[in-house]
């Protein structure tokens, strides 16, 4: 396996996700035992956060600071040598520019690229890319929760169970 710093293009795509909410909030849940942000964000513990459009620097920020640690993790004879500046964020629309496959090919991309470091499942990075990915699945399923089987549906009779 390997690891590299993903593009700036990625970063503003899996940061954009908040500035699609229409209250203009983005909800965030920590569990238990998630670790502090690596940059800036603020931190109240677990439960949740919430943040406004305006912090979409700062979340982009800390996708890139695990991705670093992951990298840092892979290659630790790299660590001091290979660094990021993030300076500036650039919203990516879903109308016309990116549609949910883009953003779940970042999401898969990104945590490929971020999973290296000891820490990852409980890094707060992660926490935002499980919040990013619930909200694509609620916008694509329409928010729906449940399933039920329509009244007329038939029912599939598989060769398998009928032989156990």
């Amino acid at each position: 396996m390997s690891a590299y710093l993903v593009n700036e293009d990625t970063l503003d795509l899996l940061a954009s996700v908040i500035s699609w909410e229409s209250s203009g909030k983005w909800d965030i849940y920590i569990k238990e035992g998630t670790l502090p942000p690596r940059g800036d964000l603020p931190y109240s513990g677990p439960g949740w956060n919430r943040y406004a459009t305006k912090n979409s620097l700062e979340l982009k920020r800390e996708l890139a600071l695990e991705n670093l640690a992951s990298v840092y993790a892979r290659y630790p004879q790299d660590r001091g040598q290979v660094g990021i500046e993030i300076d500036s964020f650039r919203v990516i629309y879903l109308e016309g520019i990116a549609s949910y496959e883009d953003i779940l090919g970042a999401i898969r991309c990104y945590r490929y690229q971020a999973c290296e470091s000891d820490t990852w499942e409980s890094s707060y990075a992660h926490a935002i890319i499980e919040a990013i990915q619930s909200e694509i699945v609620a916008k694509i399923s329409g928010n729906r929760w449940e399933y039920t089987r329509p009244a007329n549906s038939r029912e599939v009779i598989s060769l398998t169970d009928l032989i156990s």
